[in-house]
């Protein structure tokens, strides 16, 4: 919205014929009674901001907002995280005639899913989120847990980290009036309510004494390339490039826009502008722009033929350029614009005149491919006008070493180390790069002189030109960190020292404090006692940290010395590190005494520098550049103890397993590293002193160990022998006993296939024999004509009652031999439908208790016939005797077993009494598991029923 004071971005909440009519331009009158207003990133929140929040990760803080509430259910939302140990929430609140310690249970109600009438309690979401710190990471939907909470309460998260709690409902409000609620939490947590809507209406126009457009900043808009794009919070961030000018961009409600999909795009955006920036709505504010650019008969900037790959500089494109020379001769020059430079060769081989750097220059040609980057070959130049240098770029180091700024005008600064006549080697703040001699990239002139190239070593310069990168035609590859300048120019910043005292001092643990400034091109002066050395590394220590000289060139010093060094330090993992250092030594004292070690104890990296002493076992003894090194073991630690090399030969060999305890300077890191706090490390003996043999390892000798082995060898010999004569004779028995055992096997399967069938056949003659006699005889009656037809009717009913009787026979005889059905899951189905079939004639309800997913247990056919048959007997016994309406059926797998359990809310049996009623089939089910290694449980009590419990092996 915007007025004569300015524009701002309100959100509320208003009804949705609102929403219809308002659009752009529309004046509308807001009234808002009692609402709440707050400030957010570049948005006023009108009575939808949270009325109380605390965000973040952090201890237990208490906050507190107001808030007008009506009478009545009000919407409630809470949120709240626990980013790592503590869980800790509650809402306490205060309003007309009431101030209450926590949200009383009987105001938080929720509307269940298709219901009018609200119930108690709030419905809540429980999430697991790892690493959260911010309640925007809360997600929407998707929790691991939903239920009813009684009250605002952040036991639900059990104390766990990375978890977070939604709660939504409604506050019963007991009166109208005004409301602050009180929120103690940790970590970020708040309570919103819905504000009432304001009252709106549509203006015709402005309202009297207000005119349109009158406004402060308003709507902005801007156009440019994406440059950067972060999703953040439900918003869209982004950074537009045009030019020299950038814009930063926050989209509200981005929708489905990709971060990946607008990095680098052309977009054209609208919002309400303020310093630095647009903050738009919503994606429908932006408007992506076509990049293709239009078909042209020549290339116009430099940038555009840098970015042709080789392949497509080769085709002779056309080109048509305006620059600035920044360096010339007779037959080339160097020409720069805004997006870049480049290396123009003249087709004729000659300029006339020749270009000055600085002049202004309009050139026709042709690209051509070059040999490191792509060229122009001009066929037409012009002369503009005097101009400037355009101004250096400094690259960086990734850029010094791939050689991007080729034919671009830099500034390089460093300190330089080295001096010859065809190179200069230059310390910068990220490594050492070579400036090289060329027939039309010569050093600056203070270099060629032998006086001045010695005065300047050591000083730091900038170096200004243009860049040309080392390249070898006959191997086609860079020489990294190696260049060229043309028309190079130097700037002496800093001259060398002229001594040591001009450096000023500082301590090694100085070298770790916080700067504001970079010191990678300063000298620092450190004292030190000269600990070990190790290739080109010093360690130096002044009792309390230590220090690393890296030095290109042995330096004469030796253990035990006071050392005044001066160099450019940087800092690493185990201890800084100082280059191109020069020394001077100012004395010598003993090096302190050997600090005892742990042998089980890990690696440390605060040892470092410091003498200590240590018991291990040897792995191995070496002689390594004349250098004694001993790899030993001391629990799970594998390191290096080296002997200098003037003491290496004075120690007689030290075999395998020996233990021994070394003495020396703690060495952090391992040779070829300068230290990466990888938890490696070497012991660096002083002299052959440093180690002491404690145990040899056994007596046994090469000799006695060669008796040893001819010894076993013979015996081993004489085993092979007789178990080869062993191995013949038990795998002839073992081909005899798998013959009788295959042989006993196929009489056995033939025996119980046997006695299946036996088995089967008697279950037909005894289910189908009878009644197929049965449907015989009534088949007779019916055709006699002197039967009356009343008889014959009951004679059909019969026959039909027979006929149900047999088809469901034959239906469990199928099932019992159906190898289909051989799991405890299908016989869990089957006997639920034939208990079904059986109690629901008799009006009594089935009902099946613990039905879980039954694990796959493979339940044979003899098994399974014989617990339908026990099944069935119990089922009758109910429907006969018990008098129950209700029978609960179970069947679970315990302990490798089946459970089937019957039980009625009947009259009961006393199953000791062999007069009760049913006594015989209880015997007969008792019998029936007995022979296949069951049990057959009973328990009853009168009047309450009966429980049968039939138990089966699988």
């Amino acid at each position: 919205m915007e007025d004569e004071s300015g524009t701002e971005i309100l959100r509320l909440a208003l009804p949705a014929p609102a929403w219809a009519e308002l659009r752009a331009g529309v004046w509308v009158e807001l009234d808002f009674q009692r609402v709440c207003f707050s400030r957010g990133d570049c948005v006023i929140e009108c009575g939808t901001g949270p009325v109380v929040q605390v965000d973040g990760r952090h201890s237990p803080v208490a906050a507190a907002g107001s808030a007008y509430l009506a009478q009545g259910y009000q919407p409630l939302r809470v949120e709240w995280f626990n980013a790592r140990t503590q869980s800790r929430l509650q809402i306490g609140v205060q309003g007309p005639g009431l101030e209450l310690a926590e949200i009383p249970e009987s105001w938080l109600w929720h509307l269940p899913a298709e219901k009018e009438k609200p119930e108690p309690g709030l419905s809540y979401e429980l999430f697991e989120v790892p690493g959260i710190a911010v309640l925007d990471e809360i997600p929407e939907y998707g929790g691991m847990r939903q239920g009813i909470a009684s009250k605002i309460d952040a036991a639900l998260a059990e104390d766990k980290p990375g978890m977070a709690l939604r709660f939504t409902g409604l506050l019963s409000i007991p009166a109208a009036g005004e409301y602050r609620f009180r929120m103690d939490c940790d970590d970020g947590a708040a309570l919103r309510l819905t504000a009432p809507a304001p009252a709106w209406k549509i203006l015709l126009g402005p309202p009297p004494g207000k005119a349109a457009g009158q406004s402060g900043p308003g709507w902005s808009s801007f156009s440019g390339r994406v440059s950067y794009a972060a999703a953040e919070r439900g918003r869209m961030r982004l950074e537009l490039v045009a030019g020299s000018s950038r814009c930063e961009v926050l989209v509200l409600n981005p929708g489905n826009l990709d971060s990946r999909f607008l990095q680098g795009r052309m977009v054209g955006i609208s919002g309400v502008g303020h310093e630095g920036g647009i903050c738009a709505l919503s994606k429908e504010n932006m408007r992506f722009e076509d990049t293709t650019a239009p078909e042209r008969a020549h290339l116009v900037t430099a940038g555009e033929v840098r970015e042709l790959p080789p392949e497509k500089a080769a085709k002779s494109l056309p080109v048509a350029l305006e620059g600035v020379v920044t360096m010339a001769n007779y037959r080339s020059m160097v020409i720069q614009d805004e997006s870049g430079g480049i290396f123009v060769l003249d087709e004729l081989q000659h300029f006339d005149p020749i270009p000055q750097a600085g002049e202004r220059w309009r050139l026709e040609g042709r690209t051509a491919r070059g040999d490191f980057s792509p060229i122009v070959i001009s066929s037409a130049a012009k002369f503009l006008g005097s101009g400037a240098l355009p101004a250096p770029r400094r690259p960086s180091w990734e850029e010094l070493q791939n050689g991007s700024p080729d034919a671009e005008q830099v500034e390089i600064e460093g300190v330089i180390v080295s001096t010859t006549a065809t190179q200069a080697e230059l310390l910068t703040r990220d490594g050492t790069v070579v400036l090289r001699d060329e027939e039309f990239y010569p050093l600056p002139g203070e270099l060629h002189q032998p006086e001045s190239r010695a005065r300047l070593t050591g000083s730091r310069v900038r170096l200004r030109g243009v860049f040309a990168t080392s390249w070898d035609r006959t191997l086609g590859r860079l020489d990294p960190g190696v260049f060229s300048l043309g028309n190079a120019t130097l700037a002496e910043d800093e001259p060398a020292p002229k001594s040591a005292a001009e450096v000023p001092l500082v301590t090694i643990s100085d070298l770790w404090s916080f700067t504001s400034k970079s010191t990678a091109l300063n000298r620092v002066r450190l004292k030190g006692q000269m600990m070990a050395r190790r290739g080109d590394l010093y360690l130096l220590s002044d009792g309390a940290s230590t220090l690393r000289l890296a030095s290109r060139t042995p330096l004469a010093l030796k253990s035990g010395e006071s050392v005044e060094a001066v160099g450019f330090a940087r800092t690493g993992r185990v201890s800084p590190l100082l280059l191109y250092p020069e020394v001077q030594v100012a004395g010598s004292s003993p090096l302190p005494p050997a600090k005892p070690l742990d042998p089980q104890a890990p690696p440390d990296v605060l040892l470092d520098g410091t003498m200590v002493s240590l018991e291990a076992k040897v792995l191995s003894d070496t002689l390594r550049q004349d250098e004694r090194s001993l790899e030993l073991e001391a629990g799970s630690a594998r390191f290096l103890a080296v002997v200098p090399a003037d003491a290496a030969q004075s120690i007689a060999p030290i075999g395998r397993d020996t233990k021994v305890r070394v003495s020396g300077v703690y060495f952090g890191g391992t040779p070829g590293d300068t230290g990466s706090g990888s938890g490696a490390f070497e012991i660096r003996l002083v002299n052959g002193e440093g180690i002491v043999v404690l145990a040899r390892p056994s007596w046994w000798t090469a000799q006695r160990l060669g008796i040893l082995a001819i010894t076993l060898l013979g015996g081993l010999a004489l085993v092979v022998t007789w178990a080869m004569m062993l191995h013949r004779l038990v795998a002839k028995r073992s081909a005899e006993l798998a013959a009788e055992i295959a042989e006993k096997e196929h009489a056995e399967s033939e025996r119980v296939l046997e006695m299946e069938r036996a088995r089967v056949a008697r279950d037909l003659h005894d289910e189908l024999g009878a009644g197929l006699t049965e449907i015989g005889m009534l088949s007779s009656l019916l055709e006699k004509p002197e039967v009356p037809v009343a008889t014959k009717s009951g004679y059909v009913a019969t026959l039909r009652d027979v006929s149900r009787s047999l088809v469901a026979g034959l239906d469990e005889i199928v099932w019992a031999v159906n190898p289909g059905y051989d799991s405890v899951d299908d016989a869990a189905s089957y006997l639920w439908l034939q208990a079904q079939r059986l109690l629901k004639p008799a009006g009594i309800e089935c009902r099946l208790i613990n039905r879980e997913e039954l694990p796959y247990q493979h339940l044979g056919s003899r098994l399974r016939h014989s617990l339908l048959l026990a099944f069935k007997e119990a089922v009758n016994n109910v429907v006969r005797h018990s008098q129950a309406n209700v029978v609960e059926l179970g069947i679970a797998v315990e302990s490798g077993k089946v459970v089937l359990t019957v039980a009625d809310n009947g009259v009961g049996i006393d199953p000791s009494n062999p007069g009760e009623p049913g006594s015989q089939g209880l015997t007969g089910m008792r019998q029936r598991m007995r022979e296949l290694g069951g049990e057959c449980e009973v328990t009853s009590e009168a009047s309450r029923g009966t429980t049968v419990k039939l138990i089966l092996p699988i």
